[in-house]
């Protein structure tokens, strides 16, 4: 079955790919020889386009802040105390029209992820497999849940001898953003050929000053920089050319995005959010450093794989609540059946579910399903054991303990 997924560019990511040492359920010799170059891939996505976007902020207006350095005008100071920016926003439109003045603030601001997890989707290619897979590019799709509220440290300058009258940059923050996604590596060529896996890490806003490519600072108005480092990713099944290998690796990718309600406070100001609009527009499309998805693939068992729930970086385990989503990744065509057992009990049958074209299975711990999953008798804070099993012969499983935190 064509499976397609809408392609999108500009944010270059990486990802390294090292085979697992699992046992070989396909004989090496039964593997079509991968191609010299294979290893060299390169996956794009538009980060700002589908996350960046979505970004919310507590209110610009009551962040606080503190003079760091101050030039060309006495409208502020750098023994000034602690303020909030509403306090101070009559000055702030006379030090734009000042062609003297630079000030430069740092701020305190809480930013909020998508709570609901997003499909983040984009390209890869690699054009030593173009005639491996019948194509030299395909795509790649992941699910991710990056629910987070970190606060973040915002350096505000702004002034007439500022270029562009402001530069709004976030150097920082007091918290990691959990990244787990489910992933989907598809090649349509000579056959449709699949990579499916999981990515866990976790993504960090970064001060960019020393980048050469990410807040271009005559290019954007506000600019967060962001990153992931060596997150840990799994292959765990595969189809058409790719059929038989699995692996594990790392994904890594950097890129930026912009805070639209920064445009909001900067018109409170005094300042038309228009004057910027075109540079700001080319900054937000303009690829980031490259990266590339390096892989190393040896024969192993296919499995399933339970993505979420997942453990974040501050827990001991994997956690769920009532309305969540159970998701499975696999290959396979058709269903995989979910259960679950308290301790030793009897595996508890919660549902069959199918998988979906971008190969996975998603569960909603909700009404029946919740009912089938409490009848383990877990209690809140109770841990429970849950077991996909997929395929027709329901022979490609996984396992993972997870704490159910109730409501």
């Amino acid at each position: 079955m064509k499976r397609f997924i809408a392609p999108l560019v500009a944010l270059a990511a990486g990802l390294f790919i090292v085979a697992s040492p699992t046992s070989a359920s396909v004989k090496p010799s039964a593997l079509p020889p991968l191609p010299d170059g294979y290893e060299e891939f390169v996956p794009t996505f538009d980060f700002q386009e589908l996350i960046g976007s979505q970004i919310t902020g507590a209110s610009l207006v009551d962040m606080s802040c503190i003079v760091d350095s101050v030039a060309g005008t006495n409208l502020f100071s750098e023994s000034d105390p602690e303020f909030t920016v509403i306090e101070r926003l009559g000055d702030m439109p006379v030090a734009f029209s000042d062609p003297n003045a630079d000030v430069v603030l740092e701020c305190g601001l809480e930013i909020g992820f998508p709570s609901e997890p997003q499909e983040i989707s984009g390209t890869i290619s690699n054009p030593a497999m173009s005639e491996f897979l019948g194509t030299p590019s395909g795509a790649i799709n992941m699910l991710c849940d990056i629910d987070a509220t970190p606060t973040v440290t915002i350096q505000m300058r702004f002034g007439g001898a500022i270029p562009g009258g402001a530069d709004i940059t976030a150097i920082g923050s007091d918290s990691l953003i959990p990244f787990v996604c489910n992933m989907l590596i598809i090649f349509e060529g000579e056959e449709t050929s699949l990579l499916v896996g999981s990515v866990e890490g976790a993504l960090e806003i970064f001060d960019p000053f020393d980048s050469t490519t990410l807040c271009n600072r005559t290019r954007v108005i506000s600019c967060v920089a962001i990153r992931l480092q060596d997150a840990q990713t799994e292959i765990t099944s595969a189809s058409g050319k790719f059929e038989g290998y699995v692996g594990t690796g790392t994904f890594s990718f950097q890129n930026q995005f912009t805070l639209p309600s920064i445009d909001s406070l900067l018109s409170m100001a005094g300042v038309s959010p228009a004057r910027f609009s075109d540079s700001k527009l080319s900054a937000s499309k303009r690829t980031g450093r490259n990266a590339t998805l390096q892989l190393d693939l040896e024969p192993g068992r296919n499995r399933a794989s339970i993505v979420h729930p997942y453990k974040a970086p501050s827990r001991a385990m994997a956690t769920i609540r009532d309305g969540e989503q159970i998701v499975v990744v696999s290959s396979q065509a058709g269903s995989c059946v979910i259960s679950a057992r308290r301790g030793t009990g009897i595996w508890k049958r919660v549902a069959q579910v199918g998988l979906s074209q971008d190969g996975a299975a998603r569960l909603s711990l909700t009404g029946a399903n919740l009912a089938n999953f409490k009848s383990t008798g877990v209690l809140r804070n109770g841990v429970v054991t849950l077991r996909a099993a997929c395929g027709p012969q329901r022979t490609w499983t996984d396992t993972k303990q997870v704490k159910y935190l109730g409501r």
